[in-house]
């Protein structure tokens, strides 16, 4: 009995094929073994059911650069991402027999092999139930041409020594350039570098190194079936903005290979998208010179050391109303690029206002509103010895207007305190 049954299953096995079985249901399809890169095939999954009833869903995975249209889902919803198909029913039709149609558009410009995948999962008795179909390997090439096959390297091949580098060049505060480069040590077959697109940004494909370009789901992808033959592999793209970069955007993405049927993953270094090394403005008081009897003056000496800022819009102008004509504040920082308020005082954990101006070009942050000097002296060195900004120093204004300090003493008739 039991030679009978071995005998019953290696013949039904010989016989299927492409047929996967559990139980009462079967997987078939007509997925062609050999695409040619930029074409359109007609695809069926044809699933005998039986009696299943009530919730189910039919998972399919494509390699990349195959792109998955819906023709007949056959009630289900259908959705198409990453590389993932999925069809789910809450209640699937009673009939024994659902066939869903589907549409596989290759990308132009591929090589190589990859392998589609499939499950069919059901509820039954409560019981939750996964049928796989058998794995189908498909091969892409050119028309009238065999494709070339990956390989899994020669014997002088280390994946070890693979290097991927990231490279980030801002064009201006909205734009940056992206440079991939791999060094691939006789790398040969399979390859893609990813890319996680940060939100709010979109991407511009700028050079694809003979890969195939995608962003699907906010992934930016590079593949190569077959990797070109020079020892370095580089790529490009721009990022872009329309809004504000908000702290903590970051650039992340691998770069992944095949080596003997197993996925190798290289990190790329994580790039910040704010620019921590931005030319700023601040300045320091030097010791003024008598002006009128017995009054003493400061001019104000600027200087360029270095804050981070994060850009936000560029024409913001924060001044509350003066306390009388003129008043005094303490400058914290100053640039060329806009920076939230908010992102300076989680920075540098700052207790107390923080007032943006526009001035000459620059965007200056003071914090106080005192009528005396001296009360702004004094909170300038107490700045000074709780917080790490370099170079606070005092400023005036007359009705909100930026004059010297030296013009506001004068105006005040107040005496400049060292």
């Amino acid at each position: 009995m039991i030679k009978y049954l071995l005998f019953l299953i290696s013949t039904s096995a010989i016989m299927m094929l492409n047929v996967f079985v559990f139980e009462d249901v079967e997987i078939s399809h007509n997925i062609p073994d050999y695409l040619i890169a930029g074409s359109s095939y007609d695809v069926d999954i044809t699933i005998q059911k039986g009696e299943i009833t009530g919730f189910a869903k039919f998972q399919m995975e494509v390699p990349d650069g195959i792109e998955v249209k819906s023709v007949e889902i056959n009630n289900s919803s259908f959705t198409f991402s990453d590389g993932v198909v999925k069809n789910i029913w809450m209640t699937i039709p009673t009939t024994s027999e659902i066939i869903l149609s589907y549409k596989f558009n290759v990308a132009p410009n591929y090589q190589g092999t990859g392998t589609v995948k499939a499950q069919f999962v059901y509820i039954k008795e409560n019981e939750r139930y996964s049928v796989g179909m058998n794995d189908h390997n498909v091969t892409v090439g050119e028309d009238g041409g065999e494709a070339v096959l990956v390989s899994e390297g020669d014997a002088g091949f280390v994946p070890e020594k693979v290097k991927a580098y990231r490279s980030v060049k801002e064009i201006n505060p909205s734009e940056f350039e992206i440079k991939i480069r791999v060094e691939k040590d006789g790398l040969e077959g399979f390859a893609k570098i990813q890319d996680e697109l940060p939100e709010g940004f979109t991407a511009q494909l700028l050079n694809d190194g003979e890969s195939v370009f995608s962003i699907v789901e906010n992934k930016i992808k590079f593949i190569w079936f077959n990797v070109p033959a020079a020892d370095v592999i580089e790529v490009s793209y721009m990022l872009k903005t329309n809004g504000d970069i908000i702290e903590g955007t970051n650039l992340v993405g691998t770069f992944n290979f095949i080596y003997k049927d197993d996925a190798r993953f290289i990190d790329l270094p994580v790039e910040d998208l704010i620019a921590e090394d931005l030319p700023v403005l601040v300045a320091e008081e030097e010791t003024p010179e008598v002006i009128v009897e017995p009054v003493l003056v400061v001019e104000e000496k600027e200087e360029a050391p270095v804050v981070v800022v994060e850009p936000v819009s560029k024409n913001v102008v924060e001044i509350p109303e003066p306390q009388g004509d003129v008043f005094y504040r303490v400058q914290l920082a100053a640039g060329k690029r806009n920076v939230k308020v908010t992102y300076l005082k989680n920075k540098f954990k700052f207790r107390g206002d923080i007032f943006l101006e526009n001035h000459k070009g620059w965007y200056k942050y003071t914090t106080g509103n005192y009528d005396k000097y001296v009360l702004a002296r004094n909170r300038r060195e107490d700045i000074k010895s709780a917080y790490n900004f370099r170079g606070p120093f005092v400023t005036a204004y007359n009705a909100g207007e930026r004059i010297t300090v030296q013009e506001a003493l004068l105006i005040t008739k107040q005496k400049w305190v060292k």
